[in-house]
């Protein structure tokens, strides 16, 4: 089903090449809005982390971020039916991501580009609502509007600590944007930089993981913590190729810009995108030997929202048409690549889909 909907979406973001009608394609942007809301809303069963999810619902029978918990008793005196509440979260934060992302690039195939992108991750409900409150920041950003920004940040903080990930992102934002920077100079610079951080990985991950433990007094982030460090450590060649993987993009992205294009560059815009492509590397170089956790939480607020957006950017500034239509098959190729191999990863927990109107009578062996 989630392969079906996302060739779908695909086969119908292809209009993008031949309408100019602004208003339709809003429609169009809220229909697959629509779309997917159905298919991740109304599932059953299906997704990591289902069960202490359905169970917070009912029973309340943990700690969750007081803006979640909230949410949840007041659905729960309205409807006491989870899916009804899983519709809603879902549908919420799929209209404020996805329109917010067709805001910035004006361009119907970045919705199945982040679907695809990040359907392995639809299980992720408070996250979710932090994402949504996230892209909230990240229009702000553009806007270099603090009192919103920080507005947002608190919102989404009440639903996932995970959050103040973005924080020094948001600083590097401010710093350079309002600066007259050569983009050419800048991204050599920050290339050098993350080859630099990949060298000194180790030293620079110790002070990190002495700031977070001596900033971090709750007892059960720590032991979080420690149970992800010693459960999800990456193997040393699953560590290179994610790093090899992403330095290639960010490389070739820049270059397609720096030598196919023959207009002013929105600098702004441009600065905007490859500090977050940055910055989701730089997470990963530091934490994927060792914490797989926040790399996981962390490339879900940068780098599956910057790796659709640097691939748009780089198509808005590129003239030849083969090259564009080059810069869109990658796209979609990279998608593709990420969509196969991180369904894999659980393909129990997603295939066969179920929903309240599929396969209903399928009893999922959920962990």
């Amino acid at each position: 089903m989630f392969t079906i909907i996302l060739v779908f979406l695909l086969l119908l973001s292809l209009l993008e090449f031949k309408l100019k009608n602004i208003s339709l394609k809003n429609k169009i942007v809220f229909f697959m809005i629509v779309v997917i809301s159905l298919i991740e809303g109304l599932r059953v069963e299906t997704g990591t982390d289902w069960i202490p999810y359905e169970r917070f619902f009912y029973n309340e029978y943990r700690y969750f971020e007081i803006g979640y918990t909230y949410l949840n008793k007041i659905v729960r005196n309205l409807t006491n039916n989870y899916i009804y509440f899983l519709f809603g979260i879902t549908f919420f934060k799929n209209i404020i991501i996805y329109r917010i992302l067709y805001k910035i690039t004006n361009k119907l195939w970045i919705i199945p580009i982040f679907y695809g992108m990040t359907v392995a991750y639809i299980g992720a409900n408070r996250q979710w609502i932090a994402i949504a409150f996230v892209c909230l920041i990240y229009k702000e950003v553009l806007l270099l509007n603090r009192k919103k920004i920080l507005y947002y940040l608190i919102l989404g903080y009440l639903f996932h600590k995970s959050i103040l990930l973005i924080i020094p992102l948001i600083i590097l934002d401010f710093f350079t944007m309002k600066q007259v920077i050569n983009i050419k100079k800048y991204t050599l610079f920050l290339i050098l930089t993350l080859l630099l951080c990949f060298i000194l990985k180790n030293n620079l991950y110790n002070i990190l993981n002495n700031i977070m433990y001596s900033f971090f007094d709750n007892k059960i982030i720590i032991e979080k913590l420690d149970f992800y460090t010693g459960r999800e450590n990456r193997t040393i060649i699953e560590y290179y190729k994610g790093i090899f993987k992403y330095m290639i993009l960010f490389i070739l992205n820049i270059l397609l810009v720096l030598r196919f294009s023959k207009k002013n560059l929105n600098l702004k815009k441009g600065i905007f995108v490859i500090n977050g492509f940055f910055y989701g590397i730089l997470v990963y170089i530091l934490f994927s030997g060792q914490i797989q956790t926040i790399v996981s939480r962390g490339s879900l607020y940068t780098l599956y929202i910057y790796i659709p957006l640097m691939f748009c950017y780089t198509y808005d500034n590129v003239l030849q048409k083969i090259v564009k239509k080059i810069i869109f098959i990658l796209a979609v190729m990279y998608m593709l690549f990420t969509y196969n191999r991180m369904l894999d990863l659980n393909k129990e927990l997603f295939v066969p889909y179920k929903s309240i109107f599929f396969n209903k009578n399928y009893k999922r062996n959920l962990y």
